[in-house]
C-alpha cells in the first residue's frame, strides 16, 4: 500500500510493503516488510525486516533524501539516524559490496548504528561471526566491535578462534 499527495509544494508520502519469497539484488528472501513515510526531504523507516533461509536484517531510523531532485539526491550535510540487528547472515552473498578482494566466509550477527551526515557518519557496529573465513584463514568463531569516526576506522576487542588458538586484539 502506498499513498500520499503530491500536490503542494512539500508531498507527503507512506508506504507499507509486505513482499514473500523474491530477490533483492540476486539475494533471495522469504519475507520483505517495509513500512516508511517521506515528508520534508526525510524518510522514516518505521519497521524494516528482511528475511531469509538462514537468518534476518531487521531495522528503523530516518536519513535525508531528495527523491524530487533531478540532480544529487543528498548532500554531504544531510543527516541519518539508522539502526540495523542481523542474525546469521550469510557474508558469501555481500562479497561484492566489500571494499577488499578477499573472500569473506561466515554468518554474521549483530548490530550496527549509523548516525551523523552522510559526509562525516558515526558508525558503531557489534558483529559475531561463526565459521568465519578470509581468503585462506579459518576460524570457528570472531567477535568484535568496530568503529567508524572521523574518516577512522577502529576495530575493538576483537577475539579470533581457530582450529589452532584464541587470538585477540585492539
Amino acid at each position: 500500500e502506498i499513498g500520499g499527495s503530491h500536490l503542494n509544494p512539500f508531498p507527503v508520502f507512506f508506504s507499507a510493503i509486505e513482499l514473500e519469497n523474491g530477490s533483492l539484488d540476486d539475494i533471495q528472501f522469504n519475507n520483505l516488510i517495509l513500512s516508511a513515510s517521506y515528508r520534508n526531504h526525510r524518510v522514516l523507516v518505521n519497521n524494516f525486516l528482511l528475511e531469509t533461509q538462514l537468518g534476518s536484517v531487521r531495522g528503523d531510523g530516518w536519513f535525508n533524501y531528495n527523491f524530487l531532485s533531478g540532480e544529487l539526491k543528498y548532500f554531504d550535510q544531510d543527516k541519518l539516524d539508522l539502526s540495523l540487528l542481523f542474525e546469521n547472515i550469510d557474508l558469501v552473498k555481500f562479497n561484492r559490496y566489500l571494499p577488499w578482494g578477499l573472500e569473506s566466509r561466515g554468518l554474521i550477527s549483530g548490530s550496527i548504528n549509523i548516525e551523523g551526515t552522510f559526509a562525516n557518519p558515526d558508525i558503531t557496529s557489534e558483529i559475531n561471526i561463526q565459521n568465519p573465513g578470509f581468503d585462506k584463514i579459518n576460524g570457528e568463531s570472531l567477535k568484535g566491535k568496530i568503529y567508524y569516526n572521523n574518516k577512522r576506522l577502529d576495530f575493538r576487542n576483537l577475539s579470533l578462534i581457530t582450529e589452532t588458538g584464541h587470538y585477540s586484539g585492539s
